[in-house]
């Protein structure tokens, strides 16, 4: 995470922290300074892009007087981009795009779109129901369809290193229907709402995609080898009340 002490540095005029796998929000005190009677950061490049951040992009960035060059795509920001950020003519520099745009795209493309950078130009995508792009400045060259629950269960497979699970009868063969499989709990309709896999032998890190399995209650992946952090996504899995992962190594917190 981006540590809160960081405001203390009262002359910072760059912060590059791009690309680190950082988790977390993006801190109040990058605009507000530490301490009794702090003021802003005199920051002028900030490039918080390439991390796992979450969270909004918060309003009072626009509050950075010097700031000229802002860069948060490829993170996991969800919501709008505060007007008074577009205002500030940030990035323009950089941005390679000729044609007429929204200013915002200069920081971040919105969400439900696309772009090779994160930033402009960006391609809107049709409005299809996917969860996986709600968040801002998503870097894809096209805009990829809906992942269907058994599409998210093969992905998951292929992650965990199915073929080398424990317990051979857990296999799941590519394509087959959801609900067939050993592990695997439906709702009446169809639904996954139950994983059922502990002490399996499953590693390494798990899918973000699982975040997008809307009816899922119940996930036990308990005494495995997991590692990396918890997906954001989870956050998206209102229905989730049973959440079994002790005994992997997985870091962070749950989001």
């Amino acid at each position: 995470t981006i540590p809160n002490n960081i405001g203390h540095f009262a002359s910072l005029q760059g912060l590059f922290l791009e690309n680190n796998r950082l988790v977390g929000t993006i801190p109040k005190v990058l605009y507000r300074g530490s301490g009794i009677g702090a003021n802003p950061l005199p920051l002028v490049q900030l490039f918080l892009q390439g991390n796992m951040l979450s969270g909004t992009l918060p309003s009072g960035l626009a509050q950075l007087p010097n700031l000229k060059e802002l860069y948060v795509d490829g993170n996991k920001l969800t919501g709008t981009i505060a007007p008074a950020i577009c205002k500030k003519g940030l990035n323009e520099v950089f941005v390679n795009d000729e044609a007429e745009h929204d200013l915002c795209d200069n920081v971040v493309c919105p969400a439900n779109s696309i772009s090779f950078e994160g930033v402009a130009p960006c391609t809107r995508c049709e409005e299809d129901g996917s969860d996986f792009r709600r968040y801002l400045g998503q870097r894809d060259k096209e805009c990829r369809p809906k992942l269907s629950e058994v599409e998210i269960l093969d992905l998951f497979f292929d992650h965990m290193h199915g073929e080398e699970w424990l317990d051979q009868r857990y296999f799941w063969e590519a394509g087959s229907p959801a609900c067939q499989r050993p592990g695997i709990e439906c709702s009446d309709s169809g639904k996954v709402t139950a994983i059922r896999l502990p002490t399996l032998g499953l590693r390494g890190p798990l899918i973000s995609e699982l975040g997008f399995l809307s009816e899922l209650h119940s996930l036990d992946l308990s005494d495995n080898f997991i590692t990396g952090f918890v997906p954001s996504e989870f956050r998206f899995v209102d229905k989730l009340i049973d959440f079994d992962i002790k005994g992997n190594k997985l870091q962070g917190g749950i989001p």
